[in-house]
């Protein structure tokens, strides 16, 4: 199963522009046959993880970056730290330390334009946060890093891809059919990694074969503490490394690793500083020099390019459940295996969980992003399986959506079976009547330009805002609480954490969580204090209080967390 969702409510769940590449020629459906490959193909070289830079003052003992501008540094890994001197492309996990404010990390090929995308996002001051990232190199044989924002950044090698022109065995990506399997979920054994403790995570169950030399996985880490994770090799030393960041108690992060696996291991181990569960859901492993010869699963790695970005066409985020298709035929080719990708999630409606899978395929029991709070941006490298119509990418609870493309593996994509997917585009509709069954309160809207000629009448009145609901928008309705019918009277009962509903023209129910409940001056401006911390598309209800007076006002604020028809 996906990461869980709580039955309510604000806390954790466990639950993440563009430069030009060449178009890359079909290949055979079988690589053996295929007379050359496309410039750049590779094979990838697994890597015991080595810290390659380290920019936090005071930290002298791994240096590996020069400064090119305030913002930006210069990473040599041609030849450094195990990575072979002929590689074309390095994955790297990178670590952003105590940013300055919110942003993000985009790491590229040294002596390229910045492009227009990004490779870890920070969401809010001080944290500390990893992501895996696969980062073409430079003709100079380095990859540059920037950041938006004053931040210090940690980066650790884990693995490389070297040039190949023709068919192989080694270096090769096999992955799982329909997308990432489950291979270990502490939670439903009730045991979870104590704090300092290595274990072993065994692979056998999802059939990763012995001859593979890496496999890729996701990490979920949840229910732990500030601290981090580290995956490694069976049978070595713990590196100096780390794959996942924790930076508060309790919190749930996603994380991409791949692990090389020595000769024979179908195993890594997985150390825990603090502790915590711990979910492991393998996307695929790649191969050794026992497998078949051929082209399909080798690597063409490409400048990041921006292939989805929901905030261009949707007018608000995508609902719920919803499931957005892209990506077939450009930048990377109909004839491919999986697609190295970051996939990133802003402005979320709700706590829940993103997947990213085979277009046309079932969506698998698996996570590539978890969401647990809100106006929370978050990451994750995912390398997916293709399917014919290109990829997919499932919001549990709703949320903008942005994947940008770091390179393609060759081979037959999966056949896409099932009807497209349909992403519906909200349009705003007028709202007329609020209702809360669970405390007696069902209530039609009315307009009038004397709101008292409303709310005498016993209805709700909108007292600030459009009365639009299905957009970015704030609302305040006003109606009595002590007379006229009192049709606010228990709205004292609207806790945080628990719901009502704002009824649409268009005949939805638009579900509104309670994130505050405020004692405020009969004043607009007082209102607004409030409104405007609630979250982009907020109701507030508000009445006299307390009941039989008119001294004060009790406003009671819900932010849009979802639609049902």
């Amino acid at each position: 199963m996906p990461v869980r969702r709580p039955a309510r409510v604000l806390l954790t769940a466990l639950v993440l522009a563009a430069s030009v590449v060449p178009t890359v020629p079909t290949l055979p459906a079988t690589g053996v046959a295929a007379a050359s490959v496309p410039a750049g193909t590779s094979a990838f070289v697994a890597l015991t993880p080595v810290r390659l830079a380290d920019t936090r003052p005071g930290d002298d003992a791994v240096v590996g970056y020069s400064q090119v501008d305030g913002r930006t540094i210069r990473v040599p890994v041609r030849g450094v730290a195990g990575v072979p001197a002929d590689a074309s492309a390095v994955v790297v996990n990178l670590t952003a330390v105590a940013p300055a404010a919110a942003g993000f990390v985009t790491a590229h090929p040294s002596g390229e334009a910045l492009p227009a995308a990004s490779s870890l996002n920070v969401d809010r001051p001080g944290r500390v946060i990893s992501n895996l990232a696969t980062v073409r190199i430079g003709t100079d044989g380095a990859i540059q890093l920037h950041a938006s924002v004053a931040v210090s950044l940690v980066v650790d090698v884990v693995g490389a891809y070297v040039p190949r022109s023709t068919a192989v065995a080694a270096g090769r990506l096999e992955t799982l059919p329909g997308g990432a399997r489950r291979a270990l979920d502490t939670r439903d054994t009730a045991r979870p990694w104590a704090e300092g403790e290595t274990r072993t995570v065994d692979l056998a169950a999802v059939g990763v074969p012995s001859g593979a030399t890496a496999v890729v996985v996701s990490l979920v880490a949840t229910e732990g503490g500030v601290g981090y994770w580290t995956a490694f090799p069976n049978g070595g030393d713990r590196p100096r490394a780390s794959s996942l960041n924790l930076d508060e108690p309790g919190q749930t992060r996603s994380a991409q690793a791949i692990v090389a696996l020595p000769a024979g291991t179908r195993s890594f181990q997985v150390f825990a500083q603090t502790g915590g569960h711990l979910v492991v859901d393998v996307a695929g492993w790649f191969t050794g020099g026992n497998a078949a010869v051929t082209t399909d699963g080798l690597f063409v790695p490409s400048s990041p390019q921006r292939v989805l970005d929901t905030r261009t066409n949707f007018e608000i985020a995508p609902w719920g459940d919803t499931t957005i298709e892209f990506g077939t035929g450009s930048p990377f080719p109909a004839d491919t295996a999986a697609v190295a990708l970051n996939v990133a999630a802003t402005d979320p409606w709700y706590v829940g969980y993103v997947t990213a899978h085979p277009a046309g395929v079932a969506r698998p029991g698996s996570s590539n992003l978890n969401i647990t709070s809100f106006d929370q941006i978050v990451a994750n490298h995912a390398v997916v399986r293709a399917g014919t119509r290109g990829l997919a990418v499932y919001t549990q609870s709703g949320t903008h959506l942005v994947a940008d493309v770091a390179g393609w593996y060759l081979g037959r994509p999966e056949a896409s079976l099932l009807p497209e997917a349909r992403a519906e585009r909200s349009s705003p509709t007028t709202a007329v009547g609020i209702a809360a069954p669970s405390i007696g309160v069902q209530v039609a809207i009315g307009t009038h330009r004397n709101i008292d000629v409303v709310i005498d009448s016993g209805k709700a009145g909108l007292w600030l805002g459009s009365g639009a609901i299905g957009r970015e928008e704030h609302n305040i309705y006003f109606a009595h609480r002590t007379s006229h019918g009192g049709v606010f009277r228990t709205i004292d009962r609207l806790v945080v954490g628990t719901t009502f509903s704002v009824v649409g023209a268009d005949g939805r129910t638009y579900q509104y969580l309670v994130t505050r409940q405020d004692v405020v001056l009969p004043t607009p401006a007082e209102l607004m204090k409030v409104v405007r911390t609630g979250g982009p598309s907020t109701v507030t209800l508000v009445a006299c209080h307390p009941p039989g007076s008119i001294r004060y006002r009790l406003a009671v604020t819900g932010r849009l967390i979802g639609v049902a028809p």
